[in-house]
């Protein structure tokens, strides 16, 4: 099967948190801070949990997306106990910590 050219540029190849370039934060990061709003009229919720190695791919393709109206995104980490939140708060997105397990528990934080 074949992968689509907008879906495999937002397909990163590493292993670990500590593999990830710096450049990608930072362009995910800025990316991301011209997409927050204050006054949102949408808002995109994620839930987060050991997304260590995927997370920036969802994370990337949010950022490029090109809407007409303000929103935010907004990610939960349901008590990640790998680096999860260590590239939330490194791409500067909003984020929720919920410390109890369980999709319930993260969609009422």
């Amino acid at each position: 099967m074949r992968i689509p050219d907008y879906i495999k540029k937002h397909d990163f190849e590493y292993n670990s948190y500590e593999e990830i370039p710096e450049l990608l934060f930072e362009t995910i990061k800025e990316k991301l801070k011209d997409k927050q709003s204050e006054n949102p009229l949408a808002s995109i919720v994620a839930i987060a949990y050991n997304e260590e190695k995927n997370i920036l791919k969802s994370l990337s393709s949010l950022a490029d997306q090109v809407v007409d109206f303000p929103i935010e995104i907004i990610y939960v980490n349901n008590n990640s106990k790998d680096n999860t939140q260590k590239i939330l708060d490194r791409v500067g997105v909003r984020n929720v910590f919920q410390i109890k397990q369980g999709a319930g528990h993260a969609r009422q934080a």
